[in-house]
Order: C-alpha cells, then sequence, then structure tokens
C-alpha cells in the first residue's frame, strides 16, 4: 500500500498502480494537456479571454492557413503554364501526377509534390466550410473529392467556375479567415503599436501567417500546472493571462491583412471560340493555308517546347489585336509585328519570312496544335524527343 502511495504522489511509471475497483481514491490518472482539455477547462472559468477563446473557436481553420504560400505558388505555376494553352477536355483526363512527371529533376519533382501535400491537407480541413462561404460557389459533387495525385488536374487548375472552383474558392476562404481573425485581434487589442499594413497574396510567405503548429504542444505544456489535493487526485490549471499574451505577442500581433487578387485560368476554348475565328476571317480576308514545307520549316526551327510556346505566345497577341481591329491579309507578319512594338519577342525567323497574316489562323493551328499534342501532355525534356516528336507530325500533316 506504502508503494502504490508513493507512486500516485511522485507520477513513477516504473510500478503499475493497481486499478482496484474497491479502492476508487487509489486510481493513477492524468489528464492529457490538449487544445480540447484546454476549452473545457476555460469553459469552467469565470474570467473571460476574448483573444484566446477566439484563437481556440477558429483554431482548425487557422491551422490551415499556413498552407496559403505553397497554394498561391502551385496556382501561379499553373497559370504560366496553362493559361489560354489548354482545354477543358485534356485537363479533365490528365491526373495532377501526370502533370507533374515531367518535370524530371528531382528539386521541381519534389517542390510540385510539396504544393499538392499542402493543397491537400488544407482542402480537407476547410473544404465543408467551403459550402457556406458565399464568394464563389463550389458544386457539392466537387466538395466530396479529395484532392491529391491522383486527382484530375482541372481540379488545381484555378477557374471561377467548374472544379477549378475548388482551388480557387480554398485560397479566398483561407485569406478570409486570416484577415477577420487578425482584424477582430487588432481591435481588441487596443494597442498603438500594432500598425495595420497589407500585403499582396502573391507574396504572402509563412512569416505573415499563423504558423503556430509545431509548437503548440510546449506551449500548452510551459503554461499548465499540476497540483495534487487530498481526496480530488490531481488538477490541471493554465495560466491563462500568460498564455493569452503569449499567443497574442508571438503569432498574431504585427501580422498584415492580405490583398486577395487570384489568377484564373481561361481555357483554350474560352478564348479562341469559333466566333473568334469567324471575326478574324472576316477582318483579314481571305485566310490562306500555310504550305506543309513552311510548317515544317517552323517548327524545325523552332527545335524545342519553350521557343515555341514564346512564338505561340506572340501570335496569340496577333490574333487579340486582328479581332478587334482587323488588317489586310498580304500585310507581311513581319511589319505587323514592327507596328506592335514586338519585333524584338522571341519568334521564328521562319514565320517572318514566310507568313502573311492571311496565314494567322493557319500559323495557330500549326503551333498550337503541336503545344496540345506533346507540350502538354508528353514527359519529352530531352531535344532529341521533341525534334522526333516534329518529325511524327510531318508524317500524320503529310497523311491528310
Amino acid at each position: 500500500m506504502q508503494i502504490m502511495i508513493l507512486c500516485t504522489i511522485w507520477c513513477t511509471s516504473g510500478t503499475p498502480v493497481v486499478k482496484d475497483s474497491l479502492e476508487p481514491h487509489m486510481w493513477g490518472y492524468r489528464p492529457r494537456i490538449t487544445l480540447e482539455h484546454l476549452v473545457r477547462y476555460m469553459q469552467q472559468q469565470k474570467k473571460k479571454f476574448p483573444i484566446l477563446e477566439e484563437f481556440l473557436k477558429n483554431e482548425t481553420v487557422l491551422q490551415a492557413t499556413q498552407y496559403i504560400p505553397d497554394i498561391v505558388r502551385l496556382q501561379k505555376l499553373l497559370f504560366d503554364e496553362m493559361h489560354h494553352r489548354i482545354d477543358r477536355k485534356m485537363a479533365h483526363k490528365m491526373s495532377m501526377r501526370d502533370f507533374i512527371v515531367r518535370h524530371r529533376t528531382e528539386n521541381l519533382l519534389n517542390e510540385y509534390q510539396k504544393m499538392v501535400a499542402s493543397v491537400q491537407r488544407a482542402w480537407l480541413l476547410v473544404r465543408d466550410k467551403l459550402k457556406d462561404h458565399g464568394q464563389l460557389k463550389v458544386e457539392e459533387e466537387y466538395l466530396k473529392e479529395d484532392l491529391g495525385l491522383t486527382t484530375a488536374l482541372e481540379f488545381f487548375i484555378p477557374t471561377t467556375t467548374g472544379p477549378g472552383a475548388c482551388t480557387f474558392s480554398l485560397v479566398h476562404y483561407l485569406s478570409y479567415i486570416h484577415n477577420n481573425f487578425i482584424d477582430w485581434c487588432r481591435a481588441k487589442s487596443k494597442t498603438s503599436a500594432w500598425h495595420e499594413h497589407k500585403i499582396q497574396l502573391a507574396h504572402t510567405h509563412k512569416c505573415h501567417l499563423l504558423d503556430y503548429q509545431s509548437q503548440l504542444t510546449s506551449i500548452l505544456l510551459s503554461h499548465c500546472h499540476y497540483s495534487l489535493r487530498l481526496g480530488q487526485g490531481r488538477e490541471v490549471s493554465y495560466d491563462l493571462p500568460a498564455l493569452e499574451k503569449y499567443i497574442l505577442d508571438r503569432f498574431i500581433h504585427g501580422k498584415p491583412t492580405i490583398l486577395v487578387d487570384i489568377p484564373h485560368v481561361s481555357y483554350q476554348e474560352d478564348i479562341y471560340t469559333a466566333a473568334k475565328f469567324a471575326a478574324v476571317r472576316k477582318k483579314v480576308a481571305p485566310q490562306s493555308a500555310l504550305q506543309q514545307r513552311v510548317q515544317q520549316d517552323i517548327l524545325r526551327e523552332l527545335g524545342s517546347p519553350d521557343k515555341l510556346r514564346r512564338s505561340l505566345d506572340v501570335v496569340e497577341i496577333v490574333l487579340g489585336f486582328l479581332t478587334s481591329g482587323g488588317g489586310k491579309p498580304k500585310t507581311t507578319l513581319r511589319s505587323y509585328l514592327r507596328k506592335l512594338k514586338m519585333e524584338k519577342r522571341s519568334f521564328s525567323k521562319k514565320a517572318k519570312e514566310h507568313c502573311n497574316l492571311e496565314h494567322i489562323l493557319s500559323l495557330w493551328q500549326t503551333l498550337s496544335g503541336v503545344v496540345q499534342s506533346h507540350d502538354i501532355i508528353c514527359p519529352l525534356h530531352m531535344h532529341g524527343g521533341f525534334l522526333s516528336y516534329i518529325r511524327r507530325h510531318d508524317h500524320m500533316t503529310a497523311a491528310f
């Protein structure tokens, strides 16, 4: 009996405590120090600690805000690569894993996997909240999707409608939660040393957010006290004033609010519709097809996906001007680029030599066809692999 009493007093684990139903006062029990235990303890206190209470009430969603930088970075990379360049059918068929596999270098592969993991963690924490977030409607069927490497690429491409609204709404909601909490705490703290400042979403880093998760357990342990009362067993109490002050000073004070500006991708069919092509055909008439030999020369000259993409960017800008302003079909592409002050942009020399505005649609179809069928889909990083694809493209073109 003496050993059991000593074990109970000194909380040693070497000798097990016998849980005898006839002697319940001898049972050894120590409550775990968790957020849930802290919440129950605070509910029993008469004095209120509003900032600490607000933090605990929103802790789950505040935890998810630490993933904002990774999600925004992923959206930026997808926007740069996909905007105006991919159609919905392709984005639906391709998984996120299929997309990142083509980044063969270990650093890029690891970076993409880390960003996707951040999306997945944040999504699991807050997706149930998104259906009530009024800024952007996310369909119920999309909220059931578990975002990960096997998920279709269309869920990660930020758009304001369809599956892409998931990540778009996710970032908007997390920014909204962060801003509301920071504004509320600043008003409650009533300190003149806390000046409001804002930061662009694209420039947000972890230091601007409430990155507390890895330290939370040690913070709770350092602000709790054990006591042993005769006949009542162990009691755990918290130094709530010190805990609230520590969380405010360490994680909340001085944090900026976020200026939300989320880029959203427009799919290819949204921009280059039949109506817009019809406008070019009407305003730059007639349109003529490029000779097969010229198409092959242009593709061989470009020689790599990056060069081909830069040339396609130039053609798409030209199409935008022609849709609204029109032009003379016999005007050379070289002179039109000079008129737009784009003569120094990276572009195919062969296209400048052989193309007039009457060939602009044919040139766009030639370049975009290779981008869609190869650069977005195939993990061909080697120069020779791309040239091999071009030779196959030439053969298929000849067959038609």
